[in-house]
């Protein structure tokens, strides 16, 4: 496509967003927060930042799941695709409000949240005194083998 063209077809996108009335599409889409642990999380988020009127929801993830299960709940806020995973990074181009940023691998689950608040940040899209809401799955402390992106933990946090 000729650039004018892509331009375009941005402010189409941009301008049909600003007309949409994201309560009535969360509330459509509550039959869905059943399916399991990972869309209830999901759902919640994105309920939780639409209450909170959170900057973004940022999900830390490996496999992208994550972020496509909190994408399908269409939230008014902007999600934010954390993952050190290259082919994870392409995929998420294409999930709808997600804004993919690469991060390195961390090993623990308060190390992985916190990067990717600071990256966030880093990239100027939350400044000092925002609120997020991030959202991941963390192994099980039982030892059981969870599904491969099974997201089990919110947080809400304030940018410092």
């Amino acid at each position: 496509y000729p650039v004018e063209a892509l331009h375009m077809m941005v402010e189409i996108v941009k301008n049909t967003e600003e007309h949409l009335d994201y309560d009535v599409l969360l509330g459509k889409s509550q039959t869905k927060r059943n399916k399991g642990i990972a869309c209830a999380i999901g759902y919640s988020s994105v309920a939780t930042a639409a209450n909170l009127n959170a900057k973004c929801i940022i999900t830390p993830t490996v496999s992208g799941v994550t972020a496509r299960v909190v994408s399908k709940f269409k939230p008014e806020a902007l999600i934010v695709g954390v993952t050190p995973n290259e082919e994870t990074l392409r995929r998420m181009q294409i999930y709808r409000g997600v804004y993919p940023i690469k991060s390195i691998p961390y090993n623990t689950t308060d190390e992985i949240c916190e990067e990717a608040v600071e990256l966030t940040k880093a990239k100027g899209m939350v400044e000092v005194g925002d609120i997020v809401v991030v959202t991941a799955g963390i192994p099980s402390p039982s030892g059981k083998k969870m599904r491969d992106g099974m997201s089990n933990m919110m947080r809400i946090a304030i940018v410092e």
